[in-house]
């Protein structure tokens, strides 16, 4: 019959070979969501704050994302003229220096959790605007949501967009 003593060291050494023998087992990280594709946005589910700049009739976005390399093509129609935005980052939260208007930015894209987070910084001479934006998809990847924050020394709003899976 074996003591109190005798029992709590083999319990702790069983305790500590299971422990080591997991310890050399890593986890497999679930596999990132893909936002590749061509989406058409949903006006009727977008959410503009007042004072944005609206007039915008319909909209495209076209995103070719090959984990880490993430491209964004965005192309909105206001009063007859397409606005285009376009972007190429890396999903790792690299910073990218540019410059747009006179101004000179920085750009950065990253996960968080399921959800992309792209930042850009643009610097001019009246000062520093920030615009974050946060994309998820839902409905098992039929919707890509937008949540964005701008906030600059002459303007700040808060939008939410929806696309539409359209290929």
């Amino acid at each position: 019959m074996m003591r109190w003593t005798q029992r709590a060291f083999v319990a702790a050494a069983a305790l500590l070979l299971s422990a080591v023998a997991f310890a050399g087992e890593q986890p497999v990280a679930a596999p990132h969501p893909n936002f590749s594709g061509r989406w058409a946005l949903d006006l009727g589910r977008t959410r503009l704050q007042p004072g944005f700049p609206g007039g915008i009739t319909s909209g495209v976005l076209r995103v070719t994302h090959a984990e880490p390399a993430f491209s964004f093509r965005r192309a909105f129609m206001r009063g007859g003229e397409s606005e285009v935005v376009e972007f190429t980052l890396t999903t790792d939260g690299r910073e990218v220096a540019g410059s747009e208007d006179g101004m000179t930015t920085r750009s950065s894209l990253t996960w968080s959790g399921e959800s992309l987070l792209f930042v850009v910084v643009y610097k001019a001479p009246r000062g520093e605007a920030r615009n974050t934006v946060k994309y998820t998809l839902a409905d098992g990847g039929r919707t890509l949501r937008a949540v964005e924050s701008f906030r600059g020394p002459r303007l700040s709003y808060d939008n939410v967009w929806v696309f539409a899976k359209a290929e």
